[in-house]
């Protein structure tokens, strides 16, 4: 990505919601000492379960921390964001010492985030005594999508709000970002001085769309998911033609038919709408899920699979069956698949 992107502009990894389920303590500890920005999480809580772990590089909370948090973040060197007069009044009221924060410009996604017409406020942040301003930063509403004048709208406003504030000295609101993933491919004007990488961290696509885009203008971007999300068959049986399956019955075997039955449920963050839908895969080979995705456990047809026994090493998400499939057959995003998975099963480094 950094050959990508270009040598001036930095990247910053974000870790949040554990890493998009990957891990957050495993993720930061196999990213390379050299190189990068520092890291980018979602919550204070976020940043100092880092900090407890042991990462001790540049970190960001990017969306929000409570106040009570204030003090021990900026003790931990954490930066942290300010969105609007009230985050800015905690920050102050919380530290004698000036804290480095950065300020998050509303652009167009109407989240959190000063609106173009506070720029008054906003100019006497960055002037001000009490904080000490090192990033501005905005987020992008429609970059992972094939249509273009929403995102550059965004771009242009964003370039035109950070340039407009006039800040003492020959700083300017320090390191400027607004390009995740999907931007930082298609987008070279949003990249600025640092883009946040973030699914593309972990070797998925933003979108179908940008895939396509990337595979017709960058054929030589690749990208390699580096989850894989694994379980064993708890039981495998045979059931008579006529027997249903799981609660409600939705499924009723139309022959004779080997069951097997794998202990991971939507409590662990197998979706339910995958019912009668999805698919897992064993040894190369896709088995569809059959009946209701209980939860702690579920179901699949192993008719094809005469061999299987229990015991057997099933892959949820792997290079069979993708996170993309997986949303696909859910009707949602990869985003919403991979940090569902429960946080309390094991993440091993292999």
């Amino acid at each position: 990505m950094q050959r990508h992107v270009g040598a001036s502009t930095g990247i910053m990894p974000v870790v949040k919601a554990n890493a998009y389920g990957h891990s957050m303590e495993h993720i930061v500890s196999a990213l390379p000492q050299q190189g990068l920005w520092g890291c980018g999480v979602a919550y204070g809580s976020e940043a100092l379960q880092l900090r407890a772990s042991g990462y001790r590089g540049r970190l960001v909370v990017l969306s929000y921390w409570h106040p009570s948090e204030v003090q021990e973040l900026i003790r931990q060197d954490v930066e942290i964001v300010v969105w609007d007069e009230v985050s800015y009044s905690a920050v102050r009221k919380a530290v004698q010492a000036r804290p480095r924060i950065h300020i998050k410009l509303d652009t167009g996604t109407t989240r959190i985030g000063f609106l173009p017409t506070q720029a008054t406020l906003v100019n006497r942040i960055l002037n001000g005594r009490h904080v000490r301003v090192v990033g501005m930063f905005s987020h992008l509403a429609n970059a992972e999508e094939m249509q273009l004048r929403r995102t550059r709208e965004q771009v242009k406003r964003f370039t035109t709000l950070t340039s407009s504030y006039q800040i003492k000295g020959s700083v300017r609101g320090g390191e400027r970002h607004i390009a995740c993933t999907a931007a930082a491919i298609r987008y070279p004007e949003a990249r600025f001085e640092l883009i946040r990488l973030g699914i593309g961290l972990y070797g998925i696509w933003p979108s179908t769309s940008i895939r396509r885009w990337s595979e017709q203008h960058n054929a030589n971007l690749a990208l390699c998911p580096v989850l894989t999300w694994k379980a064993r068959l708890a039981q495998v049986k045979t059931v008579p033609k006529g027997t249903g399956v799981g609660y409600g019955a939705t499924h009723v075997a139309r022959r004779p038919m080997r069951v097997g039955v794998v202990p991971v449920g939507y409590a662990d963050g197998l979706d339910r709408r995958l019912s009668n839908r999805g698919t897992v895969s064993i040894g190369g080979q896709r088995i569809p899920i059959i009946g209701r995705i209980c939860m702690n456990l579920c179901m699949i047809d192993l008719s094809s699979l005469p061999r299987a026994r229990s015991g057997d090493t099933v892959e949820l998400i792997g290079q069979t069956y993708t996170a993309d499939d997986m949303a696909a057959d859910c009707g949602t995003i990869p985003y919403e698949v991979t940090t569902r998975i429960n946080w309390s099963i094991e993440r091993r480094v292999v």
